[in-house]
């Protein structure tokens, strides 16, 4: 029969009618199942959507009394200079968390293959700067040093390291991997991140913890995640989106001789 995708040769038999007709019925509630489950999924994501924007809309009240606080403080010029540092070092890190929260719809854009990168030049030795000083009192904690090299040299204040690309996504890319390197790495160490220019831009992240064995293959899968108890398994996750998401590429390597080195390339 044209168009037929099964039928029966004469002469019929009783049990073959019996069972084509199971497996089509079958077949039918199968396709409804799929159906039904496809719906729900959309209807999740929607949910997670809206879900997501009621949260950055709530906390927008609290965050700007942390915006403007700082502001207030300094009005009142009685502060030491060192005072004056920190406040600067809480506007920034507010003014961050402020995009970051802004912009955390995008990640779920990003999985989806949704998101259109407004591309620009940056110059990551800006948010690194950034997350230098965000990242100080973590690092007294461990007494750890991180260390910023451009061409195996300490950057000067006319350096620049240029790439195409989203400031914010660079810092969010950025805060995570070195966050990471600084939880993962043994006490009284230095945290490296070193820019190299060649026929790539490349930034590299290395620390001297080792990555557990059993985490290697998955280290940079949603929900990854190992010795950290309150460790959420998004942070790398997270990198490697927003490094794909921008055209780049994102390795790790790890041993116990050398330590754990993320690297991240870009054309």
């Amino acid at each position: 029969m044209p168009g037929g995708v099964d039928y029966i040769t004469k002469p019929i038999r009783i049990p073959i009618v019996r069972s084509r007709v199971k497996a089509h019925l079958e077949l039918k509630v199968a396709r409804e199942l799929l159906k039904e489950q496809n719906r729900i999924l959309k209807e999740n994501l929607r949910l997670r959507d809206d879900v997501d924007r009621i949260i950055r809309h709530d906390m927008k009240t609290p965050l700007s009394v942390i915006i403007w606080v700082p502001d207030l403080l300094e009005s009142e010029n009685n502060l030491s200079p060192g005072q004056l540092d920190t406040l600067k070092i809480m506007k920034q890190a507010s003014s961050s968390l402020l995009k970051m929260m802004n912009n955390s719809i995008n990640l779920i854009k990003m999985e989806r293959g949704e998101y259109q990168v407004q591309s620009e030049p940056v110059n990551v030795l800006k948010p690194l700067a950034q997350i230098r000083n965000e990242m100080s009192g973590l690092m007294r904690t461990k007494d750890l040093d991180l260390q910023i090299l451009f061409n195996s040299q300490v950057p000067g204040p006319d350096d620049t390291f240029v790439i195409e690309g989203e400031e914010i996504l660079f810092y969010s890319m950025l805060t995570n991997l070195i966050k990471n390197a600084i939880e993962a790495s043994p006490p009284n160490q230095t945290v490296y991140v070193s820019l190299l220019k060649n026929e790539q831009n490349i930034i590299r992240i290395q620390n001297k913890g080792v990555v557990p064995e059993q985490i290697r293959e998955r280290f940079f899968d949603k929900y990854v995640t190992a010795s950290k108890r309150t460790g959420t398994g998004l942070g790398t996750y997270s990198a490697r989106l927003i490094t794909e998401t921008m055209n780049g590429t994102i390795s790790m390597k790890t041993g116990n001789r050398e330590g754990t080195m993320v690297k991240i390339s870009f054309s």
